[in-house]
């Protein structure tokens, strides 16, 4: 069975619009899960409109979050580290982390465990789509922004590559270790 593993680089708007977009669908039971402060919000249509000050406000120590997308109810009462194994058959968007300066990247994937073909197939479907809008190929940052190596494998948003291109970080990791976006 196929499965959903995409990670790139988009803005926390762009992230936004995209649970946005599949809650417009009214398809999908929506979690937004941050991990320090603990915390599980079930988003609904009276929050929907509030994610983005949802993330910055519950985002205290560190950024952690996750969105998970499922047909069942989720089962809340699990450690993050396990999360997945417990609420299978769903999709989870990890949000990057974004400041003025640098954007990590975010990964769009499915459970592991995953018995529902038809979900699966509607997921898989949604990955596709974020892959067509999506452009690939950066290099890596040397610094001072010379460009070393090609990757062709960088798949980010228009948003991260404005947001690159006007001197923000684009890195997995460490910001240390960044890239060039390049169409």
């Amino acid at each position: 069975m196929k499965k959903v593993n995409i990670q790139f680089y988009s803005t926390i708007d762009e992230n936004i619009l995209f649970i946005k977009n599949l809650f417009e669908l009214n398809e999908y039971k929506i979690l937004l899960r941050i991990d320090e402060p603990k915390l599980n919000i079930i988003i609904t249509s009276e929050n929907i409109e509030n994610i983005k000050e949802l993330l910055f406000e519950n985002n205290l120590k560190y950024w952690s979050t996750e969105v998970y997308f499922s047909k069942s109810k989720f089962n809340i009462d699990q450690p993050f580290n396990v999360f997945s194994d417990f609420n299978t058959n769903s999709m989870f968007l990890k949000i990057g982390k974004q400041d003025n300066t640098s954007l990590e990247e975010s990964w769009l994937a499915t459970s592991l465990k995953f018995d529902d073909e038809e979900l699966l197939k509607r997921f898989v479907k949604i990955g596709n789509e974020l892959k067509k809008n999506t452009s690939c190929g950066g290099y890596y940052n040397e610094g001072n922004w010379k460009k070393g190596k090609f990757d062709k494998l960088i798949r980010y948003t228009e948003g991260a590559l404005k947001f690159n291109q006007q001197g923000g970080l684009v890195y997995q990791f460490n910001p240390k270790i960044n890239f060039i976006l390049e169409k």
